[in-house]
């Protein structure tokens, strides 16, 4: 015999009755047992004679990405502004500078010229006129732009020792750019002052025949001065006997 029981009472065994869900309501506008079919917007007719992609005048655009702009190349500050090479800067050469000591040496020379010329002209100033505090004023201006300068004439300065010849360069505002052959070399000299030995560095100075090629190279360490000269001349006899 079937025992037919209903939702919500136990059965005769004492088991938990099953729950039975409810029956659902199809949803509202689409019959039922047929799934619900989501809501589109109308497209927008393209108007006659526009190109594919046409959108409306209410619609976001889009835009194409920024490209960045292109770098230009201007050069270093030994190249020139339009980027070539600077005929003070060859390339392939690697220019050695002077030593850092040669900018203490030369602002003690300065300040010993023009330090006694400033005290002499106060001085005067005080025990004969005010116009000798102009004279003052003017040295006074003087080492001061020196003081401002040199440090950029000691960075300028540098020198190679080519294949052929020896490179010297100096200047800031007016460049200039030496080559020395070693076969054109009649003597090299070393020198060095009272401050430059108490500072460790001496001068080689690269005489030739035409003065317009002479080259003089400060701040030099006075072992490299002796290395050099020795170099120089041994690279010029040969140059010499090969003639």
């Amino acid at each position: 015999m079937t025992h037919e029981h209903a939702a919500g009472f136990p059965g005769p065994d004492g088991a938990a009755p099953q729950q039975v869900p409810p029956p659902q309501a199809p949803a509202q506008g689409h019959p039922q047992g047929h799934p619900s079919v989501p809501h589109q917007e109308p497209q927008q007719a393209r108007p006659t004679g526009q190109p594919q992609g046409w959108q409306s005048q209410g619609a976001p655009q889009a835009t194409p990405a920024e490209q960045p702009p292109t770098a230009t190349h201007r050069g270093g500050r030994e190249g020139g502004r339009d980027g070539r090479p600077s005929p003070f800067s060859p390339p392939g050469v690697d220019f050695r500078p002077v030593d850092p000591r040669l900018l203490k040496v030369r602002v003690i020379t300065a300040a010993l010229w023009l330090g006694p010329l400033i005290l002499v002209a106060a001085v005067l100033a005080v025990v004969v006129g005010w116009g000798f505090w102009i004279g003052a004023g003017a040295c006074a201006l003087i080492l001061l732009w020196l003081l401002w300068l040199i440090p950029r004439q000691v960075r300028a300065m540098g020198y190679c020792e080519a294949s052929d010849d020896l490179l010297f360069r100096k200047g800031i505002l007016w460049r200039s750019l030496v080559a020395v052959p070693y076969g054109r070399m009649q003597y090299i000299d070393v020198q060095a002052g009272p401050l430059d030995r108490a500072f460790g560095i001496a001068t080689v100075t690269l005489s030739t025949a035409s003065a317009q090629t002479d080259a003089k190279i400060p701040g030099l360490p006075a072992d490299e001065a002796a290395r050099l000269r020795e170099v120089l001349t041994s690279r010029g006899e040969a140059r010499l006997a090969g003639l």
